[in-house]
């Protein structure tokens, strides 16, 4: 659920706001408008010159087809940048803040050494990519949320095998049938599901959920659940959470209603294990449980620091080796802090690599970390930096929490 992890973001934004200043320096603020006015001169300029560059250098315009509306064209040819042609093909989403009328989140690719922006959609629901499917690992696949942002409407475009091109912009469909809006998961196995509720919107809908296999063309046999949210997927467990914050668990095609697990308060984040064995459960009150999905039992673990209020917890993920770690928020400083921790020794160790907010693994490439650190002005428009953990490190530049590495095993 990474759009999540931006609503928590914005969440604790909002939560530090009577901490703002009251005094307004009226000075600092001539000198600022001053250089934000020089700032978008220089933009224009450059903008013109781009734009006349771009004219010279593209004859043809690629039409993006959609069966419900008609999609920008991908970039061609990419722009060139300095990022070294040795890493691995990532897809991205970033935040254009210059987009009219309020901004834009936009999906970035960044293959052999060249950037490109492969779509900006429309309107300011959730977008939120994927991963790398069909033959090769060659067609990316992200969802665009839509009003009242509980679906999502799922998208593709295909890389040739160089990296050089790409296939028009469409949305994804399974033997030629164009998929139900619902909303997409990416298991801990890498697999791609999707929760389509019956009543498009509605909380209180049940749904039917499908494993889409990895070559994007069919899907397993739709699993019924009952009413309730969207939480989690694996190949042998479904969960499902109601508005009181109750989770029930499907471990069956044929368990419709599923069995009610207690937790340990209002949920504020859950996270799979990389062998889809046990669910982590982060709640508002800072109780912590891990939830064996094979018998359904819990484990309570210690409670996870800066959660309680002001704090916020940000998120929970796992590392590969089956570690578990949180991403806080103290809610006392700064709104740009978070405090990363590793549950270790029966205890929860601050990391050693400030302001880390969650790590992407992908196998056969580099680790791809998300940081926030006040010291970088991130907007709050953007989740943080995305860092490639290559040696040296690649700053891949302001980004949204939402990534994905092609594999390369």
């Amino acid at each position: 659920m990474t759009h999540d992890l931006d609503d928590a973001i914005r969440a604790s934004l909002r939560r530090n706001a009577e901490a703002a200043p009251t005094i307004v320096d009226l000075d600092g603020v001539r000198d600022r408008a001053s250089a934000i006015r020089r700032r978008r001169l220089l933009d224009t300029t450059l903008a013109v010159a781009a734009t006349v560059v771009v004219a010279l250098g593209v004859g043809v315009l690629v039409r993006g087809i959609s069966s419900n509306q008609t999609l920008p064209p991908p970039v061609n040819p990419p722009t060139a940048t300095a990022w070294p042609a040795a890493l691995p093909w990532i897809a991205y989403t970033n935040f254009d803040a210059n987009a009219q009328p309020s901004g834009a989140t936009r999906i970035q690719l960044r293959i052999n050494g060249t950037d490109r922006t492969v779509r900006t959609p429309p309107g300011s629901g959730p977008v939120t990519v994927l991963g790398w499917y069909g033959p090769d690992h060659r067609t990316l696949v992200w969802g665009e949320g839509q009003p009242p942002f509980t679906t999502q409407l799922l998208s593709t475009v295909t890389v040739s095998a160089d990296g050089s091109t790409l296939s028009p912009v469409a949305p994804l469909r399974l033997r030629g049938q164009a998929l139900t809006p619902g909303r997409a998961f990416v298991g801990a196995d890498g697999a791609l599901r999707l929760w389509m509720p019956d009543t498009l919107g509605s909380a209180a809908s049940p749904a039917s959920v499908i494993t889409i296999n990895d070559s994007l063309d069919g899907a397993s046999t739709p699993w019924r659940v009952g009413p309730g949210g969207a939480v989690f997927a694996t190949a042998t467990a479904i969960g499902r959470v109601t508005g009181d914050s109750q989770l029930y668990v499907s471990r069956s095609p044929s368990d419709t209603v599923g069995t009610r697990v207690p937790v340990c308060g209002s949920l504020r984040a859950v996270s799979v294990s990389p062998d889809a064995g046990v669910l982590a459960v982060g709640c508002s009150n800072a109780h912590a449980e891990l939830i064996d999905l094979a018998t359904l039992k819990r484990t309570r673990i210690p409670d996870i620091p800066e959660v309680t209020d002001p704090g916020f917890l940000l998120g929970l993920w796992w590392s590969p080796d089956g570690r578990l770690h949180a991403t806080t928020n103290p809610g006392t400083a700064t709104a740009l802090t978070t405090d990363a921790w590793t549950l270790s020794g029966g205890a929860w160790a601050p990391s050693t690599t400030p302001g880390v907010v969650t790590r992407f693994f992908t196998t056969g490439a580099p680790t791809v970390r998300l940081e926030r650190l006040p010291t970088d002005g991130v907007a709050a428009d953007n989740s943080g930096r995305l860092i490639v953990e290559t040696d040296p490190p690649v700053d891949l530049g302001p980004a949204g929490s939402s990534v994905a590495v092609r594999p390369t095993g």
